[in-house]
């Protein structure tokens, strides 16, 4: 898992209002100044990410005004898994089983009357898992489905996912499909952690907490209000480019002067350096 900064740019309102001079004669700084507003609400309200007396879901909601996360991976979902049943895991492996199931196939390529080719194809099961010390489960076996309820009702592994494996002609002992709650599955993993509604919700917004340092926030914040002070800049230091940014550029001075936006970055430049 990772942060990246969401860096919003004010190049398409800027232009939109030279634009609109350029047709009208009229300095319209409206637009421009909404967006001023929202990025330096976004900063000021980082700074409160540091105070500890926020919750989880606040601390989250705050963090994505101006970041995103990305490069989730399957590690990142067996440590929210972990966190949520508060069990001592020993670790995960991934164990095969004997149910097999059949799974409609497409191509990525068009036949000659315009459509993807589609096949059906055997498949078996293998399930990712969370297993506690005294499991006992082993990469070797094949389970039936019997004993993976046994094991599941006994408190000594948690399904994580399902997984498709190629069937060989050698194996044997075949079980029809059966459903089993599994944490997740690939399809919709991020969008189940994520949503408020999941029973995964609170364990991965303190997962994302945890794992975002103080040093690491302070950086992005930082990023941030460099990327801020550019923005500006670029909209009331125009220099003599053209008459009509010269006319945009002294409205939004003057317009930042009276809503205070100078203020409120001067002091975000000063506590940033602290």
């Amino acid at each position: 898992m990772n942060i990246e900064l969401l860096e919003k740019r004010l190049g398409y309102v800027h232009e939109q209002a030279i634009s609109k001079y350029s047709k009208t004669g009229v300095v319209d700084a409206s637009n421009i100044c909404k967006e001023i507003d929202d990025l330096l609400s976004d900063a000021e309200d980082w700074q409160r990410l540091f105070k500890e007396n926020i919750s989880d879901e606040e601390f989250y909601k705050i963090l994505t005004g101006m970041a995103f996360i990305m490069d989730w991976d399957e590690q990142d979902f067996l440590n929210i898994v972990r966190k949520y049943y508060g069990k001592k895991f020993v670790g995960s492996k991934t164990i095969e089983t004997k149910m097999q199931k059949t799974v409609l196939r497409t191509g990525d390529r068009c036949n000659a009357l315009g459509k993807f080719d589609s096949w059906y194809e055997d498949v078996g099961i293998n399930f990712i898992i969370l297993y506690t010390e005294d499991a006992n489960v082993s990469s070797a076996h094949i389970y039936s489905a019997d004993e993976i309820r046994e094991l599941i009702e006994n408190n000594k592994i948690v399904l994580v996912t399902e997984k498709e494996r190629k069937l060989f002609d050698s194996e044997k002992g075949k079980e029809e499909y059966q459903i089993f709650d599994c944490a997740y599955y690939k399809q919709y993993s991020l969008r189940n952690f994520l949503d408020e509604n999941s029973k995964f919700y609170p364990s991965t917004l303190k997962y994302i907490r945890e794992r975002l340092t103080t040093e690491k926030l302070k950086q992005l914040l930082d990023r941030n209000i460099q990327h801020i002070n550019s923005e500006i800049s670029q909209i009331i230091d125009c220099g003599e480019e053209s008459i009509p940014k010269e006319h945009i550029a002294s409205e939004c001075y003057i317009e930042f002067e009276a809503r205070e936006y100078t203020r409120r970055l001067k002091k975000l430049n000063e506590e940033n350096k602290q």
